[in-house]
């Protein structure tokens, strides 16, 4: 199948919200503050008040607990809609962060630990894979290469943006990041509702 060139996509209006809709899919995971806290968090867990110890223990736990997720992702990936799942993903990450704000205002170290745990694994149930899911599954045969690679390539700016963001968000404290990426997430799900398609169990005609 040979790939239509960059100026028919960009000309098309049903191709540009194809290429939005894939855009969207990517952006959840820097939306919802996975990415930042992936890289920070450390720095965040020291900053909500554990020792440099307990802040990189915690990060092994993030990272068991994603790889422990991961591995039963197929048993509701392909049984559950993409639209719906990725919302209860984004809502679970949002409550998450509500809640672990009001445990660091508790001071209750554990509820923050404990509900920053949980929003990995909202993460990686549904908003993780389905950003890898979803673009496939959307874009057409005919500019599958190059749909990727300008997604990628934007999905690509808009995180180094965003982790150069952070620190700036960083000095302002924990509930100002909880805060933030609480409306980022928010933002997210209003983007996914407006502009995701449902791709589970349709063509891509369908979908277009």
């Amino acid at each position: 199948l040979t790939e239509v060139p960059y100026t028919q996509i960009f000309l098309s209006s049903n191709r540009r919200r194809i290429l939005l809709a894939c855009s969207v899919a990517n952006l959840g995971p820097m939306l919802s503050g996975h990415s930042a806290f992936e890289a920070y968090g450390i720095q965040f867990f020291h900053k909500a008040g554990l020792s440099t110890t307990s802040s990189a223990n915690v990060m092994l736990a993030f990272f068991l607990v994603r790889f422990l997720v991961t591995l039963p992702d197929f048993l509701w990936l392909d049984r559950v809609g993409r639209r719906p799942l990725i919302t209860m993903g984004l809502l679970g990450m949002g409550s998450s962060y509500v809640l672990a704000a009001l445990g660091y205002k508790m001071r209750k170290r554990a509820m923050v630990v404990g509900f920053m745990l949980s929003s990995v694994a909202a993460y990686q149930a549904a908003v993780s894979p389905l950003a890898w899911v979803m673009p496939v599954e959307i874009l057409p045969g005919d500019m599958r290469m190059r749909g990727n690679a300008t997604v990628a390539m934007f999905t690509t700016v808009f995180s180094v943006l965003l982790l150069q963001f952070h620190p700036l968000l960083s000095q302002h404290g924990v509930l100002a990041i909880l805060g933030v990426y609480t409306g980022t997430t928010g933002l997210g799900l209003v983007l996914n509702h407006a502009l995701l398609p449902e791709t589970l169990a349709r063509s891509l005609e369908d979908i277009e």
